[in-house]
């Protein structure tokens, strides 16, 4: 498979690369891969989707050269129905009730352009719902959750049923709204050792800690940069010089697919038919009990941050040497704000946003960071080494008041990072180590309204998550951080692989980790006078890849567990007693396929995980995941799934019980024919009915909460 193509079938489409057929993306678009993986990774595993090349229509000998067009789009349309997030509570908030009995349609057109060197693209985004509640609705509601005698506007909870019914009006004022933009666009020029991109791009400076902007399916994010940015790279008969520079303003989607949840940037000229934020009209009584509508004016929930970037590395080919360094600069008024709240001016939200933030990077408007690195790719034939030392200053911190002096700001902050990668092979074995030490290094957040307590109608907590540096996790992919062990954190994995032929591998891990922001994620300082605050992780796992009849039959699991545990008990209101307990699981996890015969294969993943966290359950608790695949190669897939949560609060019984979810679906794939109409417009079919369990989806230590899901779902994708 080509560097191209693999990228493609990752779900990356990227304004650097050289050929028109590996740019656009439509077998996991935004969001959708992650709603789809569960029952549809199955069927892609097998070869399904990344099969065949993309399609794309060429004219020849246009001025010498040829003219390429490349048209993709991915439709998906979806009903949910009650997916039963709000049973456990008697006045459940808005947000589990609103995501009920309604329908969506989503579609991803991206289109794309290629002449001779230079090339032209864009992707349009639409997202539109139905069956939507309206006001009558969200008053039935109201008054069903909270039945009140005639003339009494309160419930038997003390709620105010006017309160509650205006909850539901902010909880929809920026989810489920109508939208159609330009989300991407980008021109370049490549040549031999140049590339030229204008528009958006990704952008990763070397292994992430300075600067990392890129696509992350798993999490359903799809953050670029809009602006400038241009690479050149030279090799010499005995070393090679790249350089990379880049400058522009972060261009998150301004939707997500999971939640209906719209973000609105406070506007720029670099972005143009983007949705805007509008007015917030709500139903009251003033102080003397008369009844009318107030109006809030609008307001972002993003403010546009620039962001900076240079990136050197040079050296001989034994040894690359590279520096790299970045500068965030986020929109401001929080002087302004502080002003207008001083003079008791009326609208100050409004005119001067700025946030309430539970991101500690957010709330200083320049972040500058710098790294040096040591790339030794070759060993002596036995392995390869990395090494990364970066530092990061944080200044320029928000206004919080004024005092006599001025205006009393968050105080400047500084932390740096270490990491090391090195693996040495001998024969058959290899040993991988990756090692860590973070002091006091935030994540480059974005300067997004996260803070629903804090920042009410204008938060959009689903984006949250987006960041504009991952430093390397070294460990488990897939493993769930608790709290943000990664500001403050010592640590490091051993990996030993053991491959006896090409037919048979082993491998084991052990890892330990030593956090004071696991436990207390505004920790950022790292101290550790308080021994409660510090967290201690060992992890290790075992497992084996073995393949059979030429690899149409295989074996891939692995068994492991993780115990973190405080270094001094722990009280706290979630907690039945205190304790040094903060988190152990036991799982196993696998993938095996089973060449039937012909063109069959019968294909299992899933995984099994015994659990403990005791702020969440004072048990023990199960839950997993399996999914039964039949291939009929190479056009079929027909999914079955199954999956169960055992932690008390999960259904209408709270204080215990196992939920189960139950699915089917099936997968199309079209052959590689450029002249069939139909199999170029039905590339890919998807189709989904049941139900997926709410869980929270990691990879590499990005998480994010995903609701869940009862519903049917059809995807078209089609390539021209």
């Amino acid at each position: 498979m080509t560097r191209g193509k693999l990228k493609e079938c990752a779900g990356l489409w990227h304004p650097s690369f050289k050929r028109a057929r590996v740019i656009l993306t439509v077998a996991s678009t935004f969001g959708e891969t992650v709603k789809l993986t569960r029952w549809a990774s199955a069927a892609t595993a097998l070869g399904l989707v990344c099969s065949q090349e993309a399609q794309a229509v060429e004219v020849e000998d246009v001025g010498g050269e040829t003219l390429t067009f490349d048209v993709t789009n991915t439709a998906i349309a979806n009903y949910l129905f009650d997916n039963r997030n709000d049973s456990s509570t008697t006045l459940p908030p808005p947000s589990t009730v609103v995501d009920d009995t309604f329908g969506e349609f989503i579609d991803h057109l991206n289109l794309s352009v290629y002449y001779w060197r230079f090339r032209l693209g864009m992707r349009v985004d639409l997202n539109t719902y139905y069956a939507q509640l309206d006001d009558y609705d969200l008053r039935d509601i109201a008054i069903e959750r909270l039945p009140s005698d005639p003339g009494n506007p309160f419930g038997p909870t003390g709620v105010d049923r006017y309160d509650y019914e205006n909850a539901f009006r902010r909880e929809l004022h920026t989810r489920y709204k109508s939208t159609i933009y330009p989300s991407k666009l980008f021109a370049g020029y490549t040549a031999p050792g140049v590339d030229i991109t204008i528009g958006d791009f990704y952008a990763q400076l070397g292994r992430g800690i300075v600067l990392s902007v890129r696509k992350i399916d798993e999490v359903g994010q799809d953050t670029t940069i809009r602006g400038f940015k241009t690479s050149f790279k030279k090799s010499f008969e005995d070393g090679t010089l790249s350089v990379t520079a880049l400058a522009g303003q972060a261009n998150p989607l301004r939707v997500d697919d999971q939640t209906g949840r719209r973000l609105h940037g406070a506007g720029s000229l670099l972005f143009f038919g983007f949705p805007e934020a509008k007015d917030f009209t709500y139903y009251t009584f003033d102080q003397s009990g008369a009844a009318g509508y107030v109006t809030d004016k609008a307001r972002p929930s993003y403010l546009e941050d620039a962001i900076y970037g240079l990136s050197v590395e040079a050296g001989p080919k034994q040894v690359l040497i590279g520096a790299h360094s970045s500068l965030i600069v986020r929109k401001s008024n929080s002087e302004s704000f502080v002003d207008c709240q001083a003079a008791n001016g009326k609208d100050c939200a409004s005119a001067f946003p700025t946030f309430t933030t539970l991101s500690d990077s957010a709330e200083r408007d320049a972040i500058i960071s710098a790294s040096g690195s040591v790339n030794v790719p070759n060993i002596d034939g036995h392995g390869d080494a990395y090494l990364e030392v970066a530092v990061q200053h944080s200044t320029n911190g928000r206004a919080t008041g004024k005092d006599g002096d001025g205006y009393v700001r968050v105080e400047d902050h500084t932390g740096y990072g270490i990491f090391l990668n090195a693996t040495l092979r001998e024969g058959p074995v290899a040993l991988t180590f990756e090692g860590k030490h973070y002091h006091a290094l935030l994540p480059l957040s974005g300067n997004i309204s996260a803070d629903l307590g804090g920042n009410g109608v204008s938060a959009a907590p689903e984006f949250g998550t987006i960041a504009y540096n991952q430093p390397p996790n070294a460990d488990s992919f897939y493993q769930e951080p608790l709290g943000s062990p990664n500001i403050c954190i010592t640590g490091g994995r051993l990996r030993a692989d053991y491959q006896a032929n090409t037919h048979t591998g082993v491998y084991s891990w052990v890892g330990f980790f030593n956090s004071q922001t696991e436990e207390d994620a505004r920790n950022i300082n790292c101290e550790t006078d308080d021994p409660a605050k510090t967290t201690r992780t060992l992890d290790a796992a075992s497992g084996t890849d073995l393949a059979f009849e030429k690899g149409k039959t295989y074996v891939k699991a692995w068994i492991g567990g993780r115990q973190t545990f405080n270094a001094a008990p722990v009280e706290s209101v979630n907690k039945v007693v205190p304790t040094d307990q903060f988190y152990r699981e036991g799982y196993i996890r696998y993938d095996v396929a089973k060449h039937l015969a012909g063109d069959f294969t019968l294909q299992s993943q899933g995984f099994h995980r015994h659990r403990y966290e005791p702020t969440l359950s004072s048990s023990w608790w199960n839950e997993g995941e399996n999914y039964l695949a039949l291939r009929w190669a190479p056009h079929f897939a027909f999914i079955f799934g199954f999956e169960y949560l055992g932690r008390p609060g999960c259904s209408p019984d709270v204080d215990g019980g196992t939920c189960f979810y139950y699915s089917g679906g099936a997968q199309f794939k079209a052959s590689s024919s450029k002249d069939n109409f139909a199999e170029m417009l039905f590339d890919t079919v998807n189709v989904f009915v049941g139900q997926r369990r709410g869980a929270i989806r990691c990879v590499s230590g990005v998480c994010r909460q995903f609701p869940p899901f009862e519903g049917a779902k059809l995807e078209l994708t089609s390539r021209f």
